[in-house]
């Protein structure tokens, strides 16, 4: 058959190519590379449509028909959702994609420089292509699926995603991760498609739901079309240490109730990133509510990453002690948390509450209240006696550097480090390996 294809010229193989399903085209140019390069131009045609996307650009409603078809569900390792919201911008329109920062145009000298030209959107997208050909060489492109859905509302969505959520568990594929954050990258340019170019090697499946159009609760659609389709979900991730989901909105209908306890039971790795305050206010409790629902129904829960995002916000804001308290009924074995400001009595607790199981903690970019002591957490964590690995960077206090940068593996190690910290009596220590280096640090 291969045989056969290649020997037919590239005019007529262009003309069948345009004229079969899209899911048979895709198949055409697995035959081999000499077919695939003469349909080439067809594929990008069909599949590259006016808007910005890489592979397909399809609604939910054609999302939820393309993952009807089982024999492209085997195939899929994929699936990534791009929430935008911003479909009056095409790709034949000239409009100049400068860099964010005049140092980044420097480096890339497409804008603000004498003689400098501003590359259009139609420069950058054949720039990808050819990008994109180089790396289809090494793996197969239907692989990876892609769709932008439009802004429609919150129940119509819902309603669509869980139909693909339903199509998926009906093909019996169980993805291992699936998730949703916020793309604040450049809303029509390709900046975060070609950052991803190298991700997809990984044998595991993944279903990234990416959204950077503030007012659509991309956390919402997820979390409700998963417990609507009573889909099992095993890797959860609701932001980032970059961008949050917006939680504060997160709810459940009452359609909706008794129906995490099914989707979430199998939930072993959650990834939350939240922006606690918007505009200075903090949300209401539906979206904690929400979030202890969650929890509640995630018995397996043994790995989580936390992520705060605060940093506009007066150094006297800590985080409130109902968040983590949400997490005192999982037993988690893994806490990694990034940014935020705690009080350490409402850390100490959290510790506590997780003694008897947690092995492996990580403190990133943590800080706490000028009224508040890192040394009485450090004397929490000395009474762990399961804890293996404690891997502290960024950790200030009072506005100073406390620790760059220290991991320290064996509970005994962790137990005798934590204690030396505990027991200090000024927190710019003789020890420079123990605190760091900084040289601005009051003494």
């Amino acid at each position: 058959m291969a045989a056969t294809l290649t020997s037919v010229p590239t005019e007529l193989l262009q003309d069948i190519a345009s004229r079969i399903p899209r899911h048979d085209l895709l198949h055409l140019r697995k035959v081999n590379r000499e077919v695939a390069a003469k349909v080439d131009d067809v594929f990008v045609e069909r599949f590259f449509t006016s808007r910005r996307h890489l592979v397909t650009k399809y609604s939910l409603e054609k999302l939820a028909e393309m993952t009807a078809v089982p024999r492209l569900n085997r195939k899929m390792k994929k699936l990534e959702l791009v929430v935008t919201g911003i479909s009056e911008y095409e790709w034949d329109k000239p409009v100049p994609l400068p860099p964010k920062t005049k140092k980044e145009a420097y480096y890339t000298g497409d804008w603000g420089l004498p003689g400098a030209k501003p590359k259009t959107n139609s420069e950058r997208l054949m720039e990808y292509l050819e990008a994109l050909r180089e790396w289809t060489a090494q793996k197969l492109i239907y692989e990876s699926w892609y769709a932008e859905c439009d802004i429609l509302s919150n129940e119509v969505d819902v309603a669509m995603l869980s139909a693909t959520f339903i199509n998926f568990k009906s093909s019996s594929i169980i993805l291992d991760t699936v998730k949703g954050t916020h793309d604040y990258s450049n809303a029509f340019g390709l900046q975060h498609l070609s950052n991803k170019l190298g991700v997809y090697r990984s044998k595991k499946t993944y279903g990234s739901f990416f959204c950077h159009f503030k007012n659509h609760n991309i956390a919402t659609l997820i979390v409700r079309s998963l417990a609507h389709a009573v889909y099992p979900v095993f890797d959860l991730s609701l932001g980032c240490e970059v961008t949050g989901c917006f939680y504060r909105d997160l709810g459940l209908n009452s359609a909706d109730l008794g129906k995490p306890q099914m989707s979430f039971a199998t939930l072993q790795q959650l990834e939350l990133g939240i922006n606690w305050f918007e505009n200075g206010h903090e949300p209401d409790e539906k979206g904690l509510q929400c979030l202890k629902q969650l929890l509640g129904a995630a018995p397996l829960l043994r790995k989580l990453r936390f992520c705060v995002d605060q940093e506009d916000f007066g150094e006297d804001q800590p985080l409130p002690a109902r968040v983590l308290h949400a997490f005192a009924g999982n037993k988690l074995e893994s806490i990694d948390l990034f940014g935020g400001k705690y009080r350490h009595q409402d850390m100490c607790q959290f510790l506590q509450h997780h003694r008897t199981t947690l092995t492996e903690l990580d403190l990133v970019e943590v800080d706490m209240l000028r009224t508040d002591d890192w040394r009485l957490v450090c004397k929490q964590l000395a009474k762990h006696d399961r804890l293996q690995r404690l891997s502290v960077m960024g950790v200030s206090h009072k506005n100073r550097f406390m620790c760059t940068f220290r991991a320290v593996q064996g509970t005994e190690a962790i137990q005798s480090w934590t204690t030396k910290i505990a027991q200090s009596t000024r927190f710019k220590s003789p020890d420079e390996e123990l605190y760091g280096t900084d040289s601005d640090s009051d003494s």
